[in-house]
């Protein structure tokens, strides 16, 4: 079988796949997230190679650390994978995470002229605003979801996949917008917005347009029927009760402790 190595991407429904995946693999680790714009300080192979030493069992990971750029020389036993959200929601979204969670008094216009929050899943993805490496890199992925169809990219994350089996999920940390995003600002800030994530765009409408399709394609059931099902019996859903205490006693144990403690 092989593990999740999962990149996760600011405001794009990572909390919940994290979750996902520690509800089917007790030992799924989530790397502490470092310092986002130092490449010194993201997850490398080292890393991963002694944390494998004191972790042996370690069912995949995932984390904002963990760059698809760096190679983990895990190919052979992991299987890659990321979510991308549209790129103005998200932009949208991580301001008013920045602005309400983190505290920070900005404008979206101080925000808008920030250039690291531009452009961000291609950064994120090819460590620099390179959109030919960002779409060479998702095209290497074993799958790349869509937060805008959620629950049908679950149910093709599970077909593509050899780990995951429950796809069944609880909502968090996610802000739900009262009203549209276009109606927040005028549209001239929205036309700054579009862009500063012009190649966001573009990669997204790449996923949305060809690899997305492919995955639909190849699906080994009836994807309407199973999606159906699946939206209706996952509004009541609640992860296991002493599964969700084991994986938070291994995540503080490793997940934080442990990954402090090599690091520092």
């Amino acid at each position: 079988m092989k593990y999740p190595l999962f990149f996760h991407i600011e405001k794009a429904s990572g909390t919940t796949i994290h979750d996902i995946f520690r509800n089917n693999l007790l030992f799924y680790m989530v790397v502490k997230p470092f310092d986002d714009q130092d490449i010194k300080r993201a997850f490398n192979a080292k890393d991963i190679f002694r944390l494998s030493r004191f972790s042996p069992r370690a069912e995949g990971y995932g984390g904002h650390s963990i760059k698809p750029y760096i190679s983990y020389g895990l190919d052979d036993e992991f299987q890659s994978l990321t979510f991308l959200r549209e790129p103005v929601s998200r932009y949208i979204s991580h301001y008013f995470y920045q602005k309400e969670v983190m505290a920070i008094d900005w404008s979206i216009d101080e925000f808008i002229k920030d250039e690291r929050y531009s452009n961000f899943m291609t950064k994120r993805l090819s460590g620099q605003e390179d959109l030919i490496s960002a779409k060479s890199i998702l095209s290497s992925f074993d799958f790349v979801g869509l937060v805008e169809r959620f629950d049908e990219s679950l149910l093709l994350m599970r077909d593509r996949l050899d780990c995951v089996e429950s796809i069944g999920y609880e909502r968090r940390n996610s802000r739900v917008l009262r009203k549209p995003k276009d109606e927040f600002f005028s549209e001239e800030i929205m036309e700054k917005i579009r862009s500063v994530n012009s190649l966001d765009i573009e990669l997204y409408s790449y996923v949305r347009d060809v690899l997305y399709p492919s995955y639909i394609g190849s699906y080994s059931g009836c994807l309407d029927e199973d999606l159906e099902s699946f939206s209706g019996s996952n509004k009541l859903y609640k992860y296991p009760f002493f599964r969700r205490l084991l994986w938070r006693a291994y995540g503080f144990l490793y997940g934080r402790s442990l990954q402090f403690i090599l690091k520092s």
